[in-house]
């Protein structure tokens, strides 16, 4: 459970060929030439096996394209068509996997229905926060999480564009989250700007007088510091040639 990862519960659905109906070769998606993107595919109606994976250098496409023979998955064109021919697709991740090529560590799976879907992304997400809730209360997490920064450094809306990330209740993450937003529920007054919108290459912690923990981050734009208990009190301090010098 800790190097399961849920990345996407609402793809489009797809519509399998009739050569897959009949077994010849496992459902896959198919690629154009502007998706260059791995992934592994099965199909799930039961709980798929350990190592059942195969793989195929394929990716989603909203095009209709040969791949290997006897494997050809196309966007949904028609909400009509036969429903034994369609596939609700979801993707998980394998944190675990050495590989260097991410894309690698990814797997896409079919269901034969939307609600047969959501109901193994449902136990999905069930069984990874019954996984975190035990781990905490047997004081076995590997780390504690706390949130350094909650609004100061943010990125372009362009650069946020993709799926929503797969909240988990009961994680160390989402734990963190929940103290910060707690502390700061009261606070008066709108929700803090972003001050930064460089990329933060590195961060610190260090103690100055009289045993005050604080916390220096360098992005491309600068040094800003901060008290190690205040995730709002960020402060520009340095120039960005100062950053490799006094961080990295």
């Amino acid at each position: 459970m800790d190097l399961l990862v849920l990345e996407s519960t609402n793809d489009e659905p797809v519509v399998r060929s009739t050569a897959n109906r009949l077994g010849i070769g496992g459902p896959t998606a198919a690629k154009d030439k502007n998706d260059q993107k791995s992934g592994r595919h099965n199909t799930v109606g039961a709980v798929p096996s350990p190592g059942a994976l195969p793989h195929s250098n394929t990716g989603l496409s909203t095009t209709s394209t040969n791949t290997v023979p006897g494997r050809l998955v196309t966007a949904l064109p028609d909400r009509s068509a036969s429903d034994d021919r369609v596939m609700y697709p979801f993707r998980i991740k394998h944190l675990g996997n050495r590989s260097f090529k991410a894309d690698d560590n990814s797997y896409i799976l079919y269901a034969p229905s939307q609600q047969n879907r959501m109901d193994w992304c449902e136990k999905i997400i069930q069984a990874k926060e019954r996984h975190a809730q035990s781990l905490h209360a047997q004081n076995a997490e590997p780390f504690r999480l706390k949130v350094m920064a909650d609004t100061a450094f943010g990125y372009e809306a362009t650069a946020q564009s993709g799926p929503k990330p797969i909240i988990v209740r009961g994680t160390p993450l989402d734990r963190a989250i929940g103290e910060v937003e707690k502390m700061y529920e009261k606070a008066p007054g709108p929700r803090p700007g972003v001050i930064c919108r460089a990329s933060v290459n590195c961060a610190t912690a260090f103690t100055v007088n009289y045993g005050r923990e604080m916390i220096a981050i360098g992005t491309d734009s600068g040094v800003f510091t901060a008290d190690a208990k205040n995730p709002r009190g960020w402060q520009r301090v340095g120039r960005p040639s100062y950053i490799r010098e006094s961080l990295c």
